[in-house]
C-alpha cells in the first residue's frame, strides 16, 4: 500500500500469485461516465504517479492492460424498499473501495435476507423485509462511513496528521476490527437492529 497527499495505491497477488492486481484512487482531470470496462492508458496512469516510489512504475510499466473505473459516492438509501421489493449491496449501500467491504456487505445483506424471509408469506413478506432492512441499514452506513474516512486518511498532505496516521499504522492491530469481522448476522437480525 502506498499512500500519498490526493492519491494512494494497493497491490496485491492474484491468480494464485501468477498476476498483479495494482489499484489506485487517483484525481480525474475530467468527467468520467461510469464503466466497469473502459480501459485507460498505462502512460497516463503512469504520468499520475510521477516522483513515486520506483517500485510502482516498475509494476505499471509491466501492465498489459489497465481499467479507469471511476468512482462515484452516493448515500444510503434511507428507505431501502416498499412492500414486496427491497435491494442490497451497492443498490441499497453504495461503498467506495477504501475499506474493501463492497461485497462482504452485499455477502451479509444476503444472509439477513434470506433468514428474515424464512417462513414469510405473501401477506407476511413486506415485514419480513423491512425486518431485513432495519437489521442492516446501521451496519451498512458505518462501514460505508468508514470507507469514506478512510479514503480521506490515506490521501492526507503531507504533515503533522500524515505523520501521526503512519505512526498509528504502523502499529495497528487487526483486533480493532473485531466489530468488523466478528459481526454475527443471526445475532444482529435476532436483536432487531
Amino acid at each position: 500500500m502506498w499512500l500519498g497527499p490526493g492519491k494512494h495505491l494497493v497491490s496485491y497477488p492474484v491468480s494464485a500469485g501468477r498476476l498483479l492486481s495494482l489499484a489506485a484512487a487517483l484525481p480525474a482531470d475530467i468527467a468520467d461516465t461510469e464503466s466497469w470496462t473502459r480501459q485507460g492508458p498505462a502512460e497516463e496512469f503512469a504520468a499520475a504517479l510521477a516522483g513515486w516510489d520506483p517500485d510502482i512504475h516498475t509494476i505499471v510499466s509491466a501492465a498489459t492492460t489497465t481499467l479507469r473505473l471511476p468512482l462515484f459516492d452516493r448515500p444510503p438509501l434511507k428507505d431501502a424498499g416498499s412492500g414486496r421489493v427491497t435491494v442490497l449491496g451497492d443498490a441499497a449501500h453504495p461503498m467506495l473501495p477504501f475499506f474493501a467491504q463492497g461485497a462482504a456487505q452485499a455477502i451479509e445483506d444476503a444472509w439477513v435476507l434470506g433468514r428474515s424471509l424464512e417462513g414469510a408469506t405473501r401477506s407476511t413478506a413486506p415485514d419480513a423485509l423491512r425486518s431485513y432492512e432495519k437489521a442492516r441499514h446501521a451496519r451498512t452506513a458505518t462501514v460505508q462511513q468508514r470507507s469514506i474516512r478512510n479514503g480521506d486518511l490515506f490521501q492526507l498532505p503531507n504533515g503533522f496528521k500524515q505523520r501521526a496516521r503512519d505512526v498509528i499504522l504502523r502499529r495497528y492491530s487487526l483486533s480493532k476490527f473485531d466489530w468488523l469481522y466478528g459481526y454475527d448476522a443471526d445475532r444482529a437480525l435476532a436483536a432487531g437492529a
